[in-house]
């Protein structure tokens, strides 16, 4: 009874399915998304930055 059951679960695909399309071009970011990415990357670089000096003067 359960071997049927698991049988008939098994689907089987004959076609492989159609991948779709990767978009190698790059990307028009907006001025507001270049201000957005700077602010975290100074953020970050500056929080590193002090975690450094902080260790330094301990």
């Amino acid at each position: 009874m359960g071997r049927k059951h698991f049988e008939a679960s098994i689907r089987i695909q004959n076609s492989p399915a159609a991948a779709p399309e990767i978009d190698y071009s790059p990307k028009a970011y907006t001025l507001r998304a270049q201000l957005v990415f700077g602010m975290k990357f100074v953020l970050i670089a500056g929080g590193i930055m002090l975690f450094l000096v902080l260790i330094g003067l301990l």
